[in-house]
């Protein structure tokens, strides 16, 4: 099976459930050339991973914080339900706090910047917070 890969001006994320509209006139010079799985509930395998590029992840994201979020650090009240898509593409400390960065679909005006920060707890093989 061969699927070609679209850019986001070429399939703009709508947030709506909607039929695939994906078409015959996407980027053929765009390709996935390899991936590379990482260990669920290791946080040190994800960290490592992130050396080679982003890592598509999954986290929780039907909470409020998650939802309404702003700017800061998500430390709380998030769940570890994976209901959304998004990128990680960071790590990184603020004022002793470790955190992921993490880059979300919801638009620019949403969170810092269409981005957010979510605690890294670098010592426990969980779901870690919201799912990550």
């Amino acid at each position: 099976m061969h699927n070609l890969l679209e850019t986001e001006a070429e399939y703009p994320y709508t947030a709506k459930n909607q039929k695939c509209k994906a078409t015959v006139n996407a980027l053929e010079g765009l390709q996935l050339t390899g991936f590379k799985e990482v260990k669920r509930h290791d946080p040190i395998e994800l960290a490592t991973a992130l050396t080679l590029g982003p890592v598509s992840i999954g986290v929780d994201a039907g909470s409020l914080a998650f939802k309404f979020y702003k700017k800061g650090i998500i430390k709380k009240n998030c769940g570890s339900e994976i209901d959304h898509a998004v990128l990680l593409v960071g790590y990184g400390s603020d004022k002793g706090v470790d955190y992921w960065l993490v880059k979300n679909s919801w638009s620019v005006k949403w969170g810092e910047s269409g981005y957010l920060r979510i605690l890294r707890d670098m010592s426990k093989a969980d779901e870690g917070m919201c799912g990550i």
